[in-house]
């Protein structure tokens, strides 16, 4: 039922074959990492934010109102090599 497909050279992007909605994508340079699309989550979810990511293109009429790192571009976890 889960299709995919190389969106970009290293960027896999996996959909349903039935509807087409996006379920996730990942990124070789980020293994073990997968974006799942948060409209396929109907539960409250048990963990936190720990960042806020792209801030650079961030709307000024969109307050962010936390103490939590920001980062103007990608969130690239510790762990990560790139």
């Amino acid at each position: 039922m889960l299709k995919s497909f190389e969106a970009s050279p290293g960027k896999q992007r996996v959909f349903c074959s039935e509807c087409g909605s996006p379920i996730y994508s990942k990124k070789d340079a980020l293994p073990g990492v997968l974006r799942i699309r948060v409209g396929l989550i109907n539960e409250p979810l048990s963990s936190k934010p720990v960042a806020h990511c792209y801030t650079g293109s961030k709307a000024n009429w969109w307050p962010i109102n936390d103490d939590l790192t920001q980062f103007e571009a990608a969130y690239v976890p510790r762990n990560s090599k790139t």
